[in-house]
């Protein structure tokens, strides 16, 4: 097995162009060794858009419409 470094980082809060909420940029970056390159593989922006509702759970797992699949 190898190592690979991860490296997670968000940038400074900014106002979305509407000003209707805060916009936190974050990138995701991994590298197998010290004296490699990072290689970029997501880029986002995270929000609070103030919600505390939640997705609810699904009522059974798995659904009742899924597909057993042999394994």
């Amino acid at each position: 097995h190898e190592t690979v470094q991860l490296h997670i980082a968000t940038g400074p809060e900014d106002p979305d162009p509407a000003g209707t909420q805060h916009l936190i940029p974050v990138t995701i970056h991994s590298r197998q060794a010290d004296d490699e390159p990072w290689t970029l593989h997501a880029t986002g922006l995270l929000a609070d858009t103030g919600s505390t509702n939640y997705p609810a759970e699904p009522a059974s797992w798995p659904p009742v419409d899924a597909t057993a699949l042999s394994t």
